[in-house]
C-alpha cells in the first residue's frame, strides 16, 4: 500500500483499512514537507493497521532506491545549469513518479537553503553506493581474491586453478598401473 496526500481529506467516515469506516479519521503522517501519509478509521484493528503499514513503509520503502544516501548530507546535485554541486541531502523519505513516470525525491542544500526534487537516477550515478570489503578471502596457493562468501581454500573445486600443471614423463615396469591425470581443460 502507498501513502497518499493527507490534504483536503475528510475527517469521518474513510479509512485505507476497511469498507465500513466508523468514528473518527486518524493519520500517520510519513513526510510533513509533502503532507503524505496514511489514514484509518476509529476501529481497533483499522488503527492496529496504520502503525503496522506506517512501520512496514519506513522499513522497506522510504528512500527507495536512495536509501543508502539517507543520512548522507554531502550529496552531489547536478543543477539545472549542469553544475555539479554538493553539500545536498535528501529531505523527504518518499519516492514519486513525476509527469514523465519518472522517479524522484524532495532534496536540499543546507548552504544555499534550495529545495528541489532530484530524480533517483541522478541521484545514484552521482553519489554511488560503496559497498565495503571486510576481509579478502584468499586462495591458499595463487592468493587470488575468491569473493567474501566462498567458504573453500582454494580457488577451484579441489585445487588451485591458477596452479602450473607439471608435465612428466614416468618411467615404469610393465606389471606396474599407470594412473594418468589429465591437465585441467579450463586454461
Amino acid at each position: 500500500m502507498d501513502p497518499e496526500r493527507l490534504t483536503m481529506m475528510s475527517m469521518r467516515g474513510i479509512c485505507m483499512f476497511c469498507k465500513t469506516p466508523e468514528k473518527e479519521t486518524r493519520t500517520k503522517h510519513i513526510c510533513l514537507e509533502t503532507l503524505y501519509g496514511f489514514y484509518s478509521c476509529g476501529k481497533e484493528e483499522c488503527i492496529n493497521k496504520l502503525f503496522l503499514e506506517t512501520d512496514n513503509w519506513w522499513k522497506d520503502k522510504s528512500y527507495g532506491d536512495v536509501y543508502y544516501l539517507k543520512n548522507n548530507h554531502n550529496i552531489k546535485v547536478i543543477r539545472t545549469n549542469g553544475e555539479i554541486q554538493d553539500g545536498w541531502s535528501i529531505l523527504s523519505p518518499l519516492v514519486l513518479k513525476n509527469s514523465q513516470g519518472i522517479d524522484i525525491i524532495y532534496c536540499t542544500s543546507r548552504s544555499t537553503g534550495i529545495e528541489r526534487w532530484c530524480t533517483i537516477e541522478m541521484l545514484m550515478e552521482q553519489n554511488p553506493e560503496v559497498v565495503p570489503r571486510s576481509y579478502k578471502n584468499l586462495c591458499i596457493d595463487c592468493g587470488i581474491d575468491m569473493g567474501p562468501i566462498n567458504h573453500r581454500q582454494y580457488c577451484g573445486k579441489y585445487m588451485c586453478s591458477n596452479a602450473p600443471v607439471l608435465d612428466e614423463t614416468l618411467e615404469c615396469d610393465e606389471n606396474d598401473v599407470v594412473y594418468i591425470a589429465y591437465p585441467n581443460k579450463m586454461r
